[in-house]
């Protein structure tokens, strides 16, 4: 099977069953070699990133309802469209040709002549697509993003800064590696990268990798490094855990940051690493024992109710809630079109921190953390819990956007006084 033809199957599937996207790509690609892998995971992620867009494009030269369209058209449509507007190193005739011999074996004989024709006609045309007049409305279909998440970015940050978000929020950033000084130092994670022909930048704790998907980088397994994106490192750095204190990780799983704190502490002290669910919490303990962790202690823990084992116990607490997920669009493209309830989540991330509060020692530290840039779940969430505890102050508040180098994350660092 070649990468077209699995990344319509993996797309299908999608469509018909809301599989995890990311998990039913990994499983279906152990059947290719590594250029058709690079080509399948680009196709796949490019159609959900862009699936909107290219569904407007199809549209311009197509009079057919949607409800008129299988599964299978329509994201035959999509790889071809995609590749012709948006992947360069592909001829367009081949994106017409392959388009057109994946509609004889997986579209009916009368949707054969109506996809080649769609396709030949954007081929032509492309040059000449103009979006909607109305501001939100271009937006949309331009970036391809749902009515809803284009509402709040708007709402937030205007429309000028909307539409920056939206464009940085559909580029691949590459995956970010951070080395584990636990295990080896910077200087000598150095020539593991440049021995594997990795493709990387610098930034400081992080290595951020464009080809990481073409290169095989020795240590995974032995703990050498492990995959933090640069906002999720930050985090912990504002929390600023030191040696022999104990801290409580309060939504741990897979245990990155709990990790990356016990690095901060020169592996002393004591960090309890919490989650909701026992498969869950021993992603954590496996994270710790791969990167040589053992100040970490897993715990099965329900955030939001009141844990009073807890109380007034910890120096220092990250509060990295569940969230929607708005900033890590780039990586996970699936989340524009999840459902999405706003509402439940900002009530989960309010009792959560409401509890952590409780279990911070005066005078100790808690960062409450987000991968989200929606104020509901961000600011609004902080400013009821302050409103409501006289004795907490905001040290600093980050609101990290999208960028080229990492994802958009929230962060609020509260002191508790004495």
């Amino acid at each position: 099977m070649k990468a077209r033809e699995l990344a319509l199957n993996v797309l299908n599937k999608y469509e018909k069953d809301n599989t995890y996207v990311n998990l039913e790509l990994k499983k279906a690609l152990e059947v290719l070699d590594n250029q058709e892998k690079a080509l399948a995971t680009e196709l796949v992620y490019g159609v959900l990133r862009y699936k909107y867009n290219l569904d407007y494009i199809r549209n311009i030269f197509s009079n057919l309802k949607e409800n008129k369209l299988t599964d299978s058209v329509k994201n035959i449509l999509r790889l071809g469209i995609y590749q012709i507007m948006y992947l360069d190193k592909i001829p367009d005739s081949a994106a017409c040709n392959e388009s057109v011999k994946l509609s004889y074996k997986y579209a009916n004989k009368g949707a054969v002549g109506f996809i080649n024709a769609v396709l030949r006609n954007v081929t032509r045309k492309k040059d000449t697509i103009k979006y909607p007049d109305d501001k939100r409305e271009c937006l949309m279909a331009k970036y391809s993003f749902p009515g809803e998440i284009a509402d709040i970015f708007i709402k937030d940050f205007g429309f000028e800064k909307a539409e920056e978000i939206m464009a940085l929020s559909n580029k691949n950033k590459g995956v970010s590696v951070r080395p584990n000084l636990l295990k080896v130092k910077k200087e000598d994670f150095l020539p593991i990268l440049t021995e594997c022909e990795a493709d990387f930048v610098d930034d400081g704790n992080v290595f951020i990798i464009k080809n990481f998907a073409h290169c095989k980088i020795h240590g995974f397994d032995e703990g050498s490094f492990t995959i933090q994106d640069k906002a999720s490192v930050e985090t912990v750095e504002l929390l600023d855990p030191k040696p022999n204190e104990t801290v409580l990780d309060i939504c741990a799983a897979p245990g990155g940051k709990s990790c990356y704190m016990a690095q901060l502490m020169n592996n002393k002290g004591k960090i309890f690493s919490c989650d909701l669910y026992p498969h869950r919490v021993n992603l954590i303990e496996n994270t710790a024992k791969r990167l040589g962790v053992d100040i970490i202690e897993p715990i099965v823990n329900d955030g939001e109710k009141f844990n009073p084992d807890f109380e007034e116990k910890f120096d220092k607490i990250l509060v990295d809630t569940p969230c929607s997920g708005l900033g890590v669009i780039s990586k996970k493209p699936d989340i524009k079109w999840a459902k999405h309830d706003f509402d439940s989540l900002s009530v989960l991330q309010y009792n959560i921190l409401k509890n952590c509060v409780r279990y911070l020692k005066k005078g100790g530290y808690l960062v409450y953390s987000t991968c989200t840039i929606n104020s509901k779940e961000n600011g609004c969430v902080t400013a009821k819990v302050l409103s409501e505890n006289s004795d907490l102050n905001i040290e600093k508040e980050i609101q990290l956007l999208p960028s080229e180098f990492h994802d958009g994350f929230y962060m609020c660092k509260i002191s508790k006084g004495k």
